[in-house]
């Protein structure tokens, strides 16, 4: 693991090397025009140097790390695709959010084998019609409902647990990166235990992040406008009051249709997958209604 991290960390600097210091080159090895607006000079102590945002299937080189990165895709998601130009032991690949690092020197590696899995920016929040994901953290977990043992895995030991009035429900808090989790079960918990002691038996209802460092793919961020929103997500719904443990004002800004559970006027309803908490003009926090309480 300490290899994989290190070889990671040695990639990114090589890759801001040649960002700064190498030429884009076409297939047939003709250096790009001038005139080219993918290539702009950015002038520091060292002097006056070429930025080269690269087009998909560019490739660029550093003799002198040999490494050379391409970039690519899979799935619909650009990355850049770096390898050691020669009889290399791992491949690199870098994502918007994550770092992925294969060894290729082993029974089983490559492409489909092992990889180690790096996030690339920490404190990211996304979510879409099926899932939900803090950090590292899947809330939307397919195979099984995600407990607050698993929260413990991903962002260590909170700051504070309490129970909500029962044993079944509780609040756990992680006060220096600001996550607040509600958490609830509908099923038994061990004899003698609680939410708090037991955190393998009970399940996050609702997740909310009000630490500065948080944002979400898009760019969005805590303490950001109510101006980005809209222009970042146009699509937005804007609620205007809090609704039970949601909290508003708050622009939903993934939303999906679910079918409907009681009382309403159709037989499905918009509900927020994430949600935006505004206050004075700006992003207070995020939160995902997560609803699992286990059976």
């Amino acid at each position: 693991m300490r290899i994989g991290i290190a070889l990671a960390t040695l990639v990114a600097a090589a890759l801001a090397g040649f960002a700064i210091y190498t030429f884009g080159w076409h297939e047939r090895g003709e250096p790009r025009a001038r005139a080219d607006p993918s290539i702009r000079t950015v002038k520091d102590v060292a002097g006056v140097h070429r930025v080269i945002t690269l087009r998909d299937g560019d490739i660029v080189r550093r003799t002198e790390a040999a490494t050379e990165c391409m970039a690519s895709g899979e799935g619909g998601r650009p990355n850049l695709f770096c390898t050691r130009i020669e009889n290399g032991r791992h491949e690199v690949i870098f994502y918007e959010d994550r770092v992925l690092v294969w060894p290729l020197d082993c029974a089983g590696c490559g492409p489909d084998g092992p990889v180690y899995d790096y996030l690339w920016t920490p404190f990211v929040v996304r979510a879409s019609g099926t899932s939900q994901q803090l950090g590292q953290l899947e809330l939307d977990a397919r195979k099984r409902q995600v407990t607050y043992a698993d929260a413990i895995h991903s962002f260590g030991k909170p700051t504070s647990c309490r129970t909500l009035g029962t044993p079944a429900s509780a609040r756990a808090d992680w006060r220096v990166i600001g996550l607040r989790l509600k958490l609830a079960t509908l099923g038994g918990l061990p004899r003698g235990k609680d939410g708090c002691s037991a955190p393998g038996a009970i399940y996050i209802a609702g997740a909310y992040v009000s630490g500065r460092r948080w944002q979400t793919p898009k760019g969005l961020r805590v303490g950001s406008l109510v101006s980005t929103i809209r222009a970042l997500y146009p699509h937005a719904v804007f609620q205007s009051r809090p609704r039970g443990d949601w909290p508003g004002p708050a622009y939903w800004i993934v939303h999906a249709r679910r079918p409907c559970i009681g009382s309403c006027p159709s037989p499905s309803v918009t509900v927020p997958r994430l949600s935006s908490h505004v206050k004075d003009g700006r992003v207070a926090g995020f939160f995902f209604p997560v609803g699992a309480q286990g059976e």
